[in-house]
């Protein structure tokens, strides 16, 4: 995957992003949609263009200028892992990033 001429270059690394799977027994059909999370990492991305401030498993190719990479302590870090399971009827996403994520 890339943005804005900078390739990642671990799958790790990539933007987080919401996949639902839905089944329909009736018309015997499955149905596929995905989203990217609207994380502070890939909205800050977007705005920029190309891969913004984050701390990542490995770096873009090409690298990103430097002074985006000492930004990475203090970017939005928060395209963390996220699990979805069903919780009395509903389902909740847990993720372990300090910030909300939807």
């Amino acid at each position: 995957f890339d943005m804005g001429g900078r390739d990642f270059t671990c799958a790790l690394d990539a933007f987080g992003k919401w996949h639902k799977f839905e089944l329909d027994s009736d018309r015997g059909a499955i149905c596929f949609t995905a989203e990217f999370m609207q994380t502070g990492f890939f909205n800050e991305s977007t705005k920029a263009g190309t891969v913004g401030a984050g701390m990542l498993f490995s770096e873009t190719v090409p690298p990103r200028p430097l002074a985006v990479r000492l930004r990475a302590m203090t970017a939005p870090n928060d395209n963390a892992f996220v699990n979805t399971i069903s919780v009395g009827g509903q389902h909740v996403a847990l993720t372990d990033s300090p910030d909300r994520l939807a």
